[in-house]
């Protein structure tokens, strides 16, 4: 049963007069905001779709984040500041995961500061003067760009209240007629990032598409409301979707996108819709158990640890800003994790500490897919080792082994009697699994028809399917109908593809509807489609409802293999390796890696090395050969894990090195402030700003006038380092310089600065006076 605040009502019908009003009222409210509509960015965006108004939902935790820079400012503003029930506040957080400032009801009221009354304000943004709000702001320091963290929320709640009155999302509310005594929803909210100054100064320049959420929360007071939003969701490998709901019953509305969909314990998707009581929601992939059907956490940051891939796509709020930087910093406020996490489980109570800040994906350029060798297929024996090139032991199956630049979800269907591959064909089958960049494979046991493959010196088989990418899943959770469904756009053009298609099947929660599968597939084999699932109130109580949609490279291929009653790769034939490489690293280094044959006798050895981010190199060269790879300067990127395979041919013999790599990054320090000339006896302060991410750094100072006790010393990461020289003489005139150490042992470029002094000395001063004199 859903558990809600409110109480449900049943579906009302609103008056054609009533419809003729809101109307007229929503032109009058464009015509007034029209030269400033485009600049505030949150609740306004919703303004324009058609129906209910979607509250903000406060009893979950909800993160907003947005990107800034250094300098740039950030506009805040929301309905439930300075109402004085439930105390309303907005909570900013830096990239680190620090807590910058909370804004609550301004002081004195009359300011106004942060509070939105009205929708001619909200549709305004932080411009001020009198037809804006006057936004609570925030100007991005030296060293904090990247992905802030923004939380609207009550200080005080009131459990049993959330009695808001619906309104039409043009509707020209004011504080008179929507007075907010619920404690748990908000009206408007707006997050606009200006450069220049703060939004409602002069000479302010508006960025618009830095705004987005991993999971977005929204309520409507009972069912009965149609409401239609758009969302603009990007993936880590630079593809763009707008994703239109139409007429959506939601009564609460939470809204994710991830790369997967629901996944089983060992992190393959199940690509289907399910009832919320057949999974659970959960943060941590190390402990899953693969029977049983996962949610990855929504608001966790990505999990990347083979066998898992799990991508929580962004949720914008308008088209995304293509000025962003590729990456950025973030915090994960609410689990403190970076990837990989293994902390307390869901839900959070507050923000842990203290915070754990990480670089996530955010603009990323467009990555084409590519297969860069020809997918070989690997049997494997009773030991798990391989078999000799094109064999497979009876019973045992063995990999499809692929190569890819940037990897992603694969069906492959098998054609097992060679007659094309068909879903209704018992001797045929279907694989799905996921994979990681560089080498990666899917397992097939070996069966055909509920028994293994016979013995056969040549059997062949078809393989058929496609590698998806640029992946993105949208689940509604707990909405009740959605008479007009969802639909996809794909904003990123690949030349002759269709950019409206998608997939869903719902046949497990919809087991009587043939519409429940897309493109009328059956259970377990969607196919594409542009016509939405539409269902009508209360089907979707409870429910998980996936969609999906991808770009694909498709498969088509044959193998022809040997089925023994055994196959062995022995000690004569299977090269064993022995090497270097591995280890901690700082940004810079170089990092070699290398791995040698013992085995005499094996012939020519194909070496194939892969590692992070996306690193390939590939040769064959002499058994007893030394095969060496070489990053002439390791940055943070090369982090994880480098594998080696050597073989005697596709398919054949092998043996694997794994060499983890730990990169650090480099501490930075900014610029000297505070050189420059002096007076003799003037005091010089020189300061240096650091960047965060690092949790002390040890500093040197050089020149000529260091105080022993300043020459070193230990500051926090993002603090600012500080030299005084009281007393400024000739002997300290000359250069200064700055060098920070992470724990790490990271060094960062040394940075200079020039301290000189207009100093005389008292024999010049004493014949100017003796010059004076004689006047």
């Amino acid at each position: 049963m859903k558990v809600s605040l409110l109480n449900q009502t049943p579906m009302q019908l609103t008056s054609f007069f009533r419809q003729l009003s809101i109307r007229a009222l929503m032109v009058l409210a464009l015509a007034v905001s029209a030269t400033t509509l485009i600049w505030a960015e949150g609740s306004k965006d919703f303004v324009g779709y058609p129906g209910t108004r979607m509250f903000l939902d406060t009893r979950d935790p909800q993160q907003m984040k947005v990107f800034a820079r250094e300098g740039e400012f950030i506009n805040l503003g929301a309905s439930h500041l300075g109402f004085p029930e439930g105390v309303g506040y907005i909570r900013v957080y830096r990239p680190d995961g620090t807590l910058h400032t909370t804004f609550t009801n301004p002081f004195p009221l009359s300011s106004k500061v942060g509070m939105i009354e009205s929708l001619t304000q909200e549709l305004a943004g932080p411009t001020g003067g009198g037809t804006g709000y006057v936004p609570a702001v925030v100007q991005v320091p030296t060293g904090q760009k990247g992905i802030w963290t923004v939380v609207f929320g009550y200080t005080t709640t009131n459990a049993l209240s959330a009695n808001f009155t619906n309104i039409a999302n043009n509707f020209p509310w004011t504080p008179a007629n929507q007075a907010q005594a619920y404690k748990r929803a908000i009206l408007a909210w707006d997050i606009t990032i200006t450069e220049g100054a703060a939004g409602n100064q002069p000479n302010a320049i508006m960025h618009e598409g830095r705004v987005y959420s991993n999971e977005y929360i929204t309520l409507i007071r009972g069912n009965g409301q149609l409401t239609s939003p758009t969302f603009y969701v990007l993936t880590n490998d630079g593809y763009q979707y707008q994703v239109d709901v139409k007429d959506a019953d939601p009564y609460r509305f939470p809204i994710s996108s991830n790369s997967l969909g629901l996944v089983n314990g060992l992190g393959q998707p199940a690509y289907k819709s399910k009832l919320e009581s057949a999974f659970q929601r959960n943060h941590q992939p190390g402990t899953w158990s693969p029977n049983n059907l996962y949610l990855f956490e929504p608001q966790a940051a990505d999990y990347i640890n083979p066998p898992f891939r799990l991508i929580n796509n962004k949720i914008f709020f308008n088209i995304p800003d293509p000025a962003m930087d590729s990456t950025a910093l973030v915090s994960d406020i609410f689990y403190n994790h970076p990837p990989n996490p293994s902390g307390p489980p869901y839900p959070p109570t507050t923000p842990p500490s203290p915070p754990v800040s990480h670089t996530t994906w955010l603009n990323t350029p467009i990555q084409d897919f590519s297969l860069d060798a020809p997918i070989i297929f690997i049997g494997v024996n009773a030991n798990g080792l391989n078999c000799s090139p094109g064999s497979i032991q009876f019973g045992k199956g063995g990999f499809f082994v692929f190569n890819t630049n940037i990897g992603g979800s694969v069906t492959l269907e098998l054609d097992l009697n060679n007659n094309g591959y068909s879903e209704f064909d018992p001797m045929d089958t279907v694989l799905q699994g996921v994979l990681n960049p560089g080498l990666d494979s899917i397992y097939w046991n070996g069966w055909l028809n509920g028994a293994a493959v016979p013995v056969n010196p040549a059997f062949q088989f078809g393989v058929t399917g496609n590698i998806q990418y640029g992946q993105v899943h949208i689940a509604l959770t707990d909405v009740e109908g959605n008479i007009g469904g969802v639909t996809f756009k794909r904003l990123t053009p690949i030349p002759n593809q269709p950019d409206d298609l998608f997939y869903f099947d719902h046949s497990d929660i919809f087991p009587n509807d043939p519409a429940a599968i897309s493109g009328n597939g059956t259970p377990g084999h969607p196919k594409e489609t542009n016509i939405p699932y539409v269902y009508d109130f209360n089907e979707g109580n409870e429910k998980y409802i996936d969609e999906w949609t991808f770009v694909e490279y498709p498969i088509d291929t044959t193998f022809i293999v040997k089925i023994d009653s055994s196959c062995v790769c022995d000690t004569i034939n299977t090269p064993v390796l022995t090497g270097t490489g591995g280890g901690v690293f700082c940004e810079g280094q170089e990092l070699t890696m290398t791995a040698t044959n013992s085995v005499l006798g094996t012939g020519d050895l194909t070496y194939t090395w892969s590692g992070p981010p996306s690193f390939n190199f590939v040769e064959t060269i002499d058994s007893t050969a030394t095969s060496t790879v070489t990053i002439g300067a390791a940055t943070t990127t090369n982090t994880g894990t480098f594998q080696v395979i050597a073989a005697t041919s596709p398919g054949g013999c092998r043996d694997t090195l794994t060499y983890n790599v730990t990169v650090n990054p480099n501490p930075v320090a900014l610029s000297i402030t505070g050189g420059g000339t002096y007076c003799a006896g003037e005091p010089v302060t020189l300061e240096v700003q650091t960047i965060s991410g690092f949790t002390t750094l040890d500093y040197a100072w050089s020149g000529p006038g260091v105080p022993a006790n300043q020459a070193t010393g230990t500051v926090a990461g993002g603090g600012i380092v500080t030299l005084v020289l009281q007393n400024v003489q000739v002997a300290d005139a000359g250069g200064y310089s700055l060098v920070l150490t992470s724990v790490e042992g990271c060094v960062s470029v040394t940075i200079s600065t020039t301290v000189r002094c207009q100093c005389y000395s008292s024999s010049f001063v004493d014949y100017r006076q003796q010059q004076l004199l004689r006047r």
